[in-house]
């Protein structure tokens, strides 16, 4: 079975050498791995994977196994696997750290990590790079990520002194629109007003809807006012005509509605009061740049 395995590995492999070089590939690139980049480019990204396992399988030793490594990393991070994408960027640093493909893994690691929401992890992994790499290829997009990172860890203060110290050491980076921009995103966070859930509370005691319109969502509280409102007529109505049973029918609903309004009301302000889109805002602000 282990031979007949090596044989479709190794036919394999023929198969795909006629390929013509993609002027966007390495010409030297080993066909395998020029396949598994044309996968990435059709965002065919475990196809890619599947090229690149051949080439390590066939070639354990090859001179551009760290490579397909940094690879494989790329097309499980775009094919939305995160966790394998981590993994062998981890594995990768760990095998080949003295080399520029260790560098390359440690610093996407850092950025995967903070791109797919875990800020701690990125900012760990972003100061080592920093200590690991002085004078590193990344050096100065790292430490712009390590704003980021503390940014999205609620550390404001430390992320606005990091932002003034990446500027002032590097006044003519390439960066510095996207360093300005997370300083404005810090800053608008820092000022924005909070809502009072108590004050959404007694409101919506009187004004069912009024938590909704107190923090802006107009159509929820448009809702939940009309809602309300109908319910309430529809009581008098049955009142009026002397049906109780009707009243006392769509009473019951109005009260589950009321209280409806009431709980969403005062979750509304939380949500509001949340961090959330703030952090998802500079979640989607950073760029891997592979």
């Amino acid at each position: 079975m282990r031979i007949l395995l090596h044989l479709l590995l190794a036919v394999t492999a023929i198969i795909v050498m006629p390929y013509p070089a993609n002027r966007a590939f390495a010409a030297d690139s080993h066909p395998l791995l020029q396949q598994a980049e044309r996968h990435i480019e059709n965002r065919q990204y475990y196809h890619a994977v599947t090229e690149i396992i051949r080439y390590q399988y066939l070639y354990p030793r090859g001179n551009e196994y760290y490579e397909s490594m940094l690879m494989m990393g790329k097309a499980y991070y775009l094919g939305d696997n995160y966790y394998q994408a981590t993994q062998v960027m981890a594995e990768c640093y760990n095998a080949a750290r003295d080399t520029g493909e260790g560098e390359k893994a440690l610093y996407f690691l850092g950025a995967m990590r903070l791109k797919s929401g875990s800020p701690f992890f990125a900012y760990r992994t972003i100061q080592e790079y920093m200590y690991i790499y002085p004078d590193g290829s990344y050096s100065e997009i790292s430490q712009l990520y390590a704003c980021h990172a503390l940014a999205m860890m609620n550390d404001q203060q430390k992320a606005l002194d990091g932002i003034h110290e990446f500027l002032e050491k590097y006044p003519q980076t390439r960066y510095r629109e996207e360093a300005l921009t997370l300083e404005k995103n810090i800053m608008e966070q820092v000022n924005r007003p909070r809502k009072s859930p108590l004050a959404a509370f007694l409101g919506s005691l009187v004004m069912p809807g009024f938590g909704h319109f107190y923090t802006g969502n107009i159509g929820m509280g448009l809702l939940s006012f009309f809602t309300n409102a109908g319910l309430i007529y529809l009581i008098y109505d049955g009142y009026t005509d002397g049906d109780m049973f009707r009243a006392a029918f769509f009473g019951f609903i109005e009260l589950s509605f009321y209280q409806y309004s009431l709980i969403t009301g005062v979750r509304s302000v939380h949500e509001y009061n949340t961090d959330k889109d703030y952090y998802n805002t500079l979640r989607m602000s950073v760029e891997t740049r592979f």
